[in-house]
C-alpha cells in the first residue's frame, strides 16, 4: 500500500504536472528543512516518472542536498553541478566530479 501524500508533496505534483504540460522537462528545485522534505522531493519525482513525465528535481539545503546524487535514481533527467566547487550557485550543491561519482555509483 502507498503511503499517503502530504501536502508538500502534493503541491509538488501540482506544480511538476503543470510544467510538464508546458515544457519538455518539469524541473523543480525546493529548500528542504529537514528530511521528510526531502524525502517528499523523491516521492514526486518518482510518482512523476512512473507516470511517464519528465522531471527534474532536487532539493537545496543542508537536509536536502543528498537530493542531488539520489533523484537520478527515481527518475529524474538533469542534474546540476559546477566543474568549480567555488562556482556553486546554490547550497549544498555538489561539484561536478563529486556528483558524477556519486550518481553513477547509485546507478549501478
Amino acid at each position: 500500500t502507498a503511503l499517503p501524500i502530504s501536502q508538500f508533496e502534493a503541491a509538488m505534483v501540482e506544480t511538476l504536472t503543470e510544467a510538464c504540460e508546458h515544457g519538455d522537462v518539469g524541473k523543480l528545485a525546493v529548500t528542504a528543512h529537514d528530511r521528510s522534505d526531502a524525502l517528499a522531493v523523491l516521492s514526486a519525482t518518482h510518482r512523476l516518472t512512473a507516470d511517464g513525465r519528465t522531471v527534474a528535481t532536487m532539493a537545496m539545503g543542508e537536509a536536502g542536498s543528498h537530493t542531488r546524487a539520489v533523484a537520478p535514481v527515481y527518475g529524474s533527467r538533469i542534474g546540476y553541478a559546477p566543474v568549480d566547487p567555488e562556482n556553486a550557485t546554490a547550497p549544498g550543491q555538489y561539484d561536478l566530479e563529486t556528483l558524477a561519482r556519486l550518481v553513477e555509483s547509485l546507478a549501478d
